[in-house]
């Protein structure tokens, strides 16, 4: 299954939470997820900041750098 979020910094922290239980509960479950942000729009104050900083310690998370203007 191929799960695609586009413009978390659209997502306010409830939604987060939501995002945050669905990958507690999908763990181990043969599922990609792809989900895409603005990182201009969040800045240390935006809920999706504390939630980027607790995916990172997961080991199955991948963060790609978005491409340049060239």
């Amino acid at each position: 299954m191929l799960l695609v979020l586009e413009d978390l910094h659209w997502a306010d922290e409830a939604s987060l939470r939501l995002l945050t239980f669905f990958r507690q509960e999908i763990a181990g479950a043969p599922v990609l997820a792809a989900a895409s942000y603005r990182d201009v729009e969040v800045d240390d104050e935006h809920p999706l900041a504390r939630h980027l900083s607790e995916l990172s310690r997961d080991a199955t998370f991948v963060s790609l750098d978005g491409l340049a203007a060239a």
